[in-house]
């Protein structure tokens, strides 16, 4: 059970004939992809004497409270920058976690990814291993689970509390939804993680404070639903990027809603101009990454949970600079509505 021995010393083997500088991607924050990249980034330098020379870069916006929590506690906003401050030479040395696609619209435009190095639990993945590439891509419930089984593998040990314990296990229990959508695998993860947590930081992570933005979104979310059959779409109107989050937070709360199979909560995100969009599923007969893709665009995705339930999203990009300038956001609003409502209620 979990990564083989063999596939471990495969990975020591890659990592140390890197030559030169390292970068780490995640391309949506959620405390999965924190914990991954930053656990990563330990593993790295365990592997390579110590070595430093590695940066951390991560796409959308770190704007759920709290992903912003942990952030800082650990003081992770010094330790990474975001993805817009990619040069050419950071892409060489490339390590993408928690995506597996070479198109992300979520971070660039028109730039295809091509990573040296991909873990990821999500399917329908744009690479193979092969030469020059590791991939690690398996259906369990969180990459976290992924890079500790990496880290045991090659020997790392925990001997104290670890930052790095807490946020691979917070990663771990926060996407498979407090170890419900996840495999055994998964809970023998976190099982393992808990004896170097400190369980005062623990709870810190969890007991995160709520702005008033948060019960804005989703009370905005509950006026404007519209449920029809087993699909309910609904928005949270003009947002900023910062407030982004939120909608996974409201999309996961309104599946649980009784006669409803399919979620999409859309937000128009005024500071980039472009249209967020937060899927979930528990229709086990869809495609949730085939759908979105089909109905919003290359950068929309999905992820199917070892319990069948489906995650995902997107960004579609818009140019609405015209109706921002001429503050005509009910007309943009209207627009965007019609055609989301449209993609989905034909389904």
């Amino acid at each position: 059970m979990g990564i083989c021995k063999e596939r471990a010393e495969k990975f020591r083997s890659f990592v140390e004939g890197i030559q030169g500088p390292v970068s780490v991607l995640f391309t949506q924050p959620d405390l999965d992809s924190i914990g991954s990249a930053f656990a990563m980034l330990e593993l790295i330098r365990h592997l390579r004497d110590g070595e430093s020379n590695v940066k951390v870069f991560y796409g959308g916006s770190i704007g759920h409270p709290q992903n912003r929590k942990l952030c800082s506690k650990f003081g992770l906003f010094d330790r990474m920058h975001h993805a817009s401050k990619m040069k050419d030479q950071d892409f060489k040395n490339l390590i993408l976690l928690d995506s597996s696609k070479a198109e992300d619209g979520r971070c660039f435009s028109g730039r295809k990814l091509d990573p040296i190095i991909v873990i990821d639990h999500h399917r329908d993945s744009d690479f193979q291993e092969c030469e020059g590439k590791f991939v690690q891509i398996e259906d369990v419930g969180a990459t976290c689970t992924l890079v500790l089984e990496l880290l045991e593998g090659v020997g790392y040990k925990f001997e104290n509390v670890s930052q790095f314990a807490l946020m691979l296990a917070v990663g771990i229990h926060t996407d498979t939804g407090g170890l419900v959508s996840c495999i055994e695998r998964d809970v023998l993860a976190y099982g393992r993680l808990m004896p170097f947590v400190d369980k005062q930081d623990q709870m810190a992570v969890f007991n995160y404070p709520l702005g008033q933005a948060d019960y804005g979104c989703m009370q905005s979310a509950l006026e404007k639903s519209e449920h029809r059959g087993a699909s309910l779409v609904t928005n949270v109107g003009v947002i900023h990027s910062k407030d982004g989050d939120n909608l996974s937070t409201i999309a996961d709360y309104l599946i649980r809603k009784e006669g409803v199979s399919l979620v999409i909560v859309w937000g128009l995100i005024i500071d980039t101009k472009s249209v967020r969009i937060s899927a979930r599923s528990t229709d086990t007969s869809l495609d949730l990454g085939g759908f979105l893709r089909e109905a919003f665009g290359p950068s929309s995705g999905g992820k199917c949970m070892p319990d069948g339930k489906s995650s995902g999203g997107g960004m579609i990009n818009l140019e609405l600079g015209y109706w921002m300038i001429h503050d005509t956001e009910l007309e943009a609003l209207a627009l965007v509505k019609k055609r989301i409502e449209s993609a989905v209620f034909r389904k």
